[in-house]
């Protein structure tokens, strides 16, 4: 099977973005004293955003190993990884574990399901490309 390297180099610089993204959100961006509400308001869930995204992706290193005959198998188990990931989500936003974040902020959690859709959507794209290579062959 013929290994997709520009999907896998793609999934790999969108993870190094995110990290970096996530890093510099957190811990710069926010410190800084910024008057403008829209701004202070998207550094605040932007680190759930990034997160869901950066986990989602991770998911998917090695997508081109999986038989295409399992791939149905495969996606029914990382939609269900992606649910328990946004319960996760949700858990540490009520009952902080890995933050100290001492309010509940129910955008947090919507940036991170919109965060873990765009994940989906991106292995959906890879999805379709493969299975549409595959039929080609």
């Amino acid at each position: 099977m013929k290994k997709d390297f520009k999907t896998k180099y793609l999934l790999i610089i969108i993870f190094i973005i995110g990290l970096i993204l996530f890093a510099l959100t957190k811990f710069y961006f926010r410190k800084l004293n910024i008057e403008n509400d829209s701004i202070k308001f998207i550094l605040g869930i932007a680190p759930n955003f990034i997160a869901a995204l950066i986990i989602s992706i991770s998911l998917l290193f090695d997508y081109d190993k999986i038989e295409t005959e399992k791939l149905t198998q495969f996606d029914r188990k990382f939609k269900l990884i992606l649910i328990g990931i946004l319960i996760l989500f949700i858990i540490e936003e009520y009952f902080p574990i890995f933050s100290n974040s001492k309010t509940t902020d129910l955008f947090d959690i919507l940036a991170s399901m919109i965060g873990l859709i765009i994940g989906y959507s991106i292995y959906s794209l890879i999805r379709e490309k493969r299975l549409l290579v595959k039929t080609i062959e």
